[in-house]
């Protein structure tokens, strides 16, 4: 239920900003996606468990239930076949925050990035079984990459 009302925050918050540059809301429920067009849309309302997408007329475009709410995001097109096709890797890279060390699992360009994208280490040819010392990062939270597994993480 929080987590439905959490989505339902930012789909509002979010929604009138978005429209300016995508033109779809996509929302994933527990059922499949749904794909509502933005420039026919003029609001979203949160009543007495539905998310209700409504014209300027007041017309419905389309009705959700908000324990059905899984996801949202936003696009200039009506495909969302590509949000579908996530594929969970292995981890490359074990953390451990005790140590504030990360063992290297296997071959390839490790990098760790602030939050804000900047590149705070960056190895190219990292070797699998190498440990790096994350300590003296001066960032709380950061970033960590080897090949297409990251994970975001809290150094402290």
């Amino acid at each position: 239920m929080l987590k439905s009302l959490f989505l339902a925050a930012c789909i509002i918050g979010t929604a009138y900003t978005a429209a300016a540059v995508d033109d779809y809301l996509h929302i994933k429920t527990a059922n499949g996606w749904v794909v509502f067009n933005l420039n026919n849309a003029d609001r979203i309302t949160f009543n007495n468990g539905k998310m209700t997408v409504l014209d300027q007329s007041g017309n419905t475009l389309g009705s959700i239930n908000q324990s059905d709410l899984v996801k949202a995001h936003f696009s200039n097109t009506t495909e969302s076949t590509s949000v579908n096709s996530i594929v969970a890797e292995d981890p490359t890279f074990s953390f451990d925050a005790a140590s504030k060390t990360v063992k290297i699992d296997c071959d390839g360009t490790f990098e760790i990035f602030a939050i804000d994208g900047k590149t705070l280490i960056s190895i190219p040819s990292a070797k699998k079984g190498e440990t790096v010392n994350i300590e003296s990062l001066n960032e709380n939270i950061v970033i960590i990459k080897l090949g297409n597994y990251s994970i975001k993480t809290i150094v402290k």
